[in-house]
């Protein structure tokens, strides 16, 4: 029992992620990472853009995909700009999976998306730029739509 407060002190100064404050927030950079020059669909007029990369064939893209709709509705498009990037070889398939879902958001097909010019090899990919193109947040694999809101809302906190 007397060691207890060298152990707190270890704790909260030594061991990563052991940290006294806020939570840590999933895919969140605690630096934000120069992210130029990016392609011209990219460009918004709004504070943060959430990029998500999808292709049609992927079970965890389509879970991905329902969780980026369901977050889409919880903010002011003049604030937060959703686009989501579909990486599949085939331009007919992303069409007629755009006509079937009809997303409220700008869908894009790249089959050479790239960021940071490093190409994205897996998916699904969640990525927050703000309105200097610096990538906020970088996360690969699918989230709950609970932690994606979480990094949008957290990612406008750090801009303010």
């Amino acid at each position: 029992m007397r060691f207890w407060p060298l152990l707190l002190l270890a704790c909260l100064t030594a061991i990563p992620g052991c940290r006294s404050g806020a939570p840590g927030i999933h895919g969140r950079l605690d630096r934000p990472v120069p992210c130029t020059p990016q392609p011209s669909y990219l460009q918004v007029a709004a504070r943060l853009r959430v990029v998500g990369v999808f292709t049609t064939w992927s079970l965890s893209a389509q879970a991905q995909w329902s969780r980026f709709v369901k977050v889409f509705s919880r903010f002011a498009p003049t604030e937060v700009q959703f686009i989501a990037v579909f990486l599949d070889p085939d331009q007919r398939v992303v069409d007629e999976w755009v006509a079937s879902e009809k997303p409220p958001f700008r869908v894009v097909h790249d089959p050479r998306f790239g960021v940071c010019r490093r190409h994205v090899r897996e998916v699904p990919v969640t990525l927050i730029f703000d309105d200097r193109d610096r990538v906020l947040t970088f996360y690969s694999g699918h989230v709950t739509s609970d932690t994606l809101d979480a990094q949008v809302r957290d990612a406008l906190l750090r801009l303010r």
